[in-house]
């Protein structure tokens, strides 16, 4: 590990983020690529990482302009929601949220930001085909011989997997793990997907309290 960074887990229980990202802060001079990590300890939440990319067709064809707006629109969310970069490519990347704010779990702070991004994905002209993928667990900085280090463990590559494995863009999938942490998201409308995961449309209305239901429980519609 680069001492460097002072960044080491000293637990290695995978419910519980060892690990903050603190910056890029998206304003740096040197880009949203460098990412500043500290160590902070919190036993109790887990580390939520969001991956998101663009459709291989809106990749091949998106202009330049558009790019950077979703750049920008990006880096706009990642603000208010505290969220870190992880990795930040042209047409895809990673980031990591805070572990709680303003009475929303870290699983609910990554899901919304998803859901906003698809939504505003969504909204262009023409619309952009965006993936997201959101999972919670461990994350850790190892040390690697081609390129010094890299960000390891559940929570970044399990979003990484949910984000290339989703079968529609414009939703955020979520890993079964992120969908038991929902706390303000927890009664909003989900399309159950493969293995236990589950889809939050760009559009669906989050919820404060569980709605009404006659007939008992309702079945989740599947993809």
């Amino acid at each position: 590990m680069g001492s460097s960074h002072g960044a080491l887990c000293s637990s290695t229980s995978s419910s519980s983020c060892c690990l903050q990202a603190r910056g890029p802060s998206l304003d740096d001079t040197d880009g949203p690529n460098r990412v500043d990590p500290v160590r902070e300890l919190t036993p109790d939440e887990p580390c939520c990482c969001l991956a998101w990319a663009l459709a291989k067709e809106s990749a091949d064809s998106v202009r330049p302009q558009q790019l950077s707006r979703l750049h920008a629109e990006i880096q706009k969310q990642a603000r208010f929601f505290e969220a870190s970069a992880l990795v930040w490519d042209a047409t895809s990347g990673v980031l990591v949220g805070r572990t709680a704010s303003r009475g929303m779990t870290s699983a609910d702070l990554m899901s919304r930001m998803g859901q906003l991004l698809c939504r505003w994905a969504l909204s262009q002209s023409p619309p952009m085909a965006l993936y997201v993928g959101v999972d919670v667990g461990a994350l850790s900085l190892v040390s690697i011989s081609t390129s010094g280090q890299a960000w390891h463990g559940p929570a970044y590559a399990g979003a990484r997997v949910l984000c290339s494995s989703a079968r529609r863009s414009g939703m955020v999938h979520l890993s079964g793990r992120v969908k038991e942490q929902l706390s303000a998201l927890r009664f909003s409308t989900m399309i159950l997907g493969k293995s236990s995961t589950f889809y939050l449309d760009a559009f669906t209305e989050v919820l404060d309290e569980e709605p009404s239901e006659r007939g008992g429980r309702k079945q989740l519609p599947q993809i």
